[in-house]
């Protein structure tokens, strides 16, 4: 699993992260792939496949796949996001927590992702 939390640039280009679990409450839990309160930096994944992570906490997992909670850009190309699971966005949780905040997604492909709340994406703006 990975977690970036506070001011720093991540990127990963091929590989997957597969079969993690990870447990808490609201995004506090980091999903197979966590971005928040990153005020300066930049995330990018590229040719990733990200498949059978769960989030859970209750009726508040977020992101089985990947949590957006960063407030700068993430982007996303040419990843396979798929048989993830959460209770709010199986594959991409995107939580707005007050600031500015892209995640873009190309090329890619999302499928087969379950959540109560958004299987493949779930987009939110947190108090």
């Amino acid at each position: 699993m990975i977690a970036g939390v506070g001011g720093q640039t991540f990127s990963m280009t091929g590989g997957s992260i597969t079969g993690n679990t990870a447990q808490g409450q609201a995004i506090a839990p980091p999903p197979a792939v966590f971005f928040n309160a990153n005020p300066v930096g930049s995330s990018a994944l590229s040719g990733v496949t990200i498949s059978g992570n769960t989030a859970t906490a209750g009726a508040s997992g977020t992101g089985g796949g990947i949590v957006d909670g960063a407030n700068t850009p993430l982007n996303i190309d040419s990843c396979t996001i798929t048989g993830n699971s959460a209770d709010n966005g199986g594959g991409i949780a995107t939580i707005n927590t007050g600031g500015t905040q892209t995640t873009t997604v190309t090329n890619s492909v999302i499928t087969g992702n379950t959540a109560t709340t958004g299987g493949a994406f779930f987009v939110s703006r947190a108090s």
